[in-house]
Formats: C-alpha cells, sequence, structure tokens
C-alpha cells in the first residue's frame, strides 16, 4: 500500500510537469506513507542557494496545497554532489523518490539498476507535444521515458561571420 500511494503521488508530480527530473524511486527509501494515510516524498535537487532553491521549496508547497495527503521533503544538493550521492543511493537501496539527473549513461546505469520507473505513460499527450520530443530523449533508455525536464534552456553556437569566412578561405587556399 505504502509504493501504491507513493507511485501514485509521483504520477501526480509528473502530469503537473513541474517537479521530476528523474523519476520515482523504485525502492521509496525515504518517502513512505504515515498511519493516517498521508504520504511523504523525498526530493533531491542540485540547487542550493538563492532563486533555483526557492523555487524548488515553492513549487513542493504549492504541490502540498493541491495535494494536502502528499508532502514533499526538498533536499538541496551541492551539484559536484550530485552524482555521488545519488550512486551511494543507488548502492545502497536508500533512493530518494524524485531525483534530479542530467539523463544519459548515469540514468542508464540506474535504470538497469532498476532503481527508477517507468514514466512513459504517465505523462500527458499535452505536456509531450508542449516540450516537443528532444528534451525527453535524455531521460530515454531503451524507449522508456524515466524522466521529466523541468525546463528547455536554449542553446547554440556564436561566431564571427568575418572571422569564420577568413578562415573558410585560408583553408581552401591549402587544398
Amino acid at each position: 500500500m505504502k509504493m501504491r500511494k507513493a507511485l501514485a503521488a509521483g504520477a501526480a508530480i509528473v502530469a503537473l510537469g513541474s517537479l521530476v527530473l528523474a523519476g520515482c524511486s523504485g525502492t521509496s527509501g525515504g518517502g513512505g506513507t504515515d498511519e493516517t494515510g498521508a504520504t511523504t516524498l523525498t526530493m533531491w535537487h542540485n540547487s542550493t542557494t538563492g532563486d533555483g532553491k526557492q523555487y524548488w521549496d515553492d513549487a513542493a508547497a504549492a504541490f502540498h496545497e493541491k495535494n494536502p495527503d502528499v508532502t514533499i521533503k526538498v533536499t538541496s544538493i551541492q551539484n559536484e554532489d550530485m552524482d555521488g550521492k545519488l550512486q551511494t543511493a543507488v548502492n545502497s537501496g536508500d533512493m530518494p523518490d524524485i531525483f534530479m539527473a542530467r539523463g544519459g549513461g548515469k540514468l542508464a546505469d540506474i535504470v538497469q539498476a532498476g532503481k527508477v520507473k517507468d514514466l512513459t505513460d504517465l505523462i500527458d499527450g499535452d505536456v509531450k507535444k508542449a516540450f516537443g520530443e528532444a528534451p525527453f530523449s535524455a531521460f530515454t533508455v531503451d524507449g522508456k521515458v524515466y524522466g521529466m525536464p523541468s525546463a528547455v534552456l536554449p542553446g547554440g553556437i556564436f561566431y564571427s561571420k568575418d572571422l569564420f569566412a577568413q578562415l573558410v578561405s585560408t583553408q581552401n587556399q591549402h587544398r
């Protein structure tokens, strides 16, 4: 029963698309349901100061306000320490219920260890449409989605057109 409530709460968080980056732990090491039926979920993130930390505190409080039977215990972990703490949590079986992750190979290792929940069918189509497919690719392992993007940031390469043209011209002269 404890795990079912934790997973249901995690699914509700995913539907909001505001808190989950990596997904619900399959072990629910830190969270649980008390004798009154209230559920506490643990969340780890890497925003330890200022607006970033406040964002996650506010998001957890807003979620609790809409879901009074679910409390999210938020823990800020220094960015440089996050990967090591997650690896220790995987090895010890004491995973947080929700955690931030960068995706890719490290997430694939946690998936292979059976410590995260497949969220593929829990993500609302409108949410996927709003984000597009690309942000989910970092959190997709073997065709299944294990995390939600919390933000999609622009990226790009800036260059000087004049210097680039000069380099191309120089390269062409040496051919």
